[in-house]
């Protein structure tokens, strides 16, 4: 799938979901998630632990309020959502860089 890396088709949203559930409940004192490093281009699995005391946890991504499944089924997950728009040019500079 690298050809089409970055598409909603290639990320592991079942992943995320199961992971923003885990956080949600508060049952562990830490939950590992991954980051993705930009140097590599990689996701590194379990790169920073989440402690169970964090009250406020902010996730950003490019399709996680897309209208279809899976995406869609994360919805419910978050308490507050934000968007927001900005012309095509201003985002092609970072992703040509890349």
């Amino acid at each position: 799938m690298r050809p089409r890396k970055g598409a909603p088709d290639t990320f592991d949203v079942g992943g995320l979901r199961h992971t923003l559930l885990r956080l949600k409940s508060g049952d562990e004192d830490h939950v590992a998630v991954p980051i993705f490093d930009r140097q590599l281009e990689f996701a590194r699995a379990g790169a920073r632990l989440i402690a169970k005391a964090t009250r406020i946890i902010a996730v950003e991504g490019n399709y996680l309020l897309l209208r279809r499944a899976p995406w869609s089924d994360l919805s419910g997950l978050f308490n507050i959502t934000l968007l927001i728009e900005t012309s095509a040019d201003v985002l092609r500079e970072p992703l040509t860089a890349r």
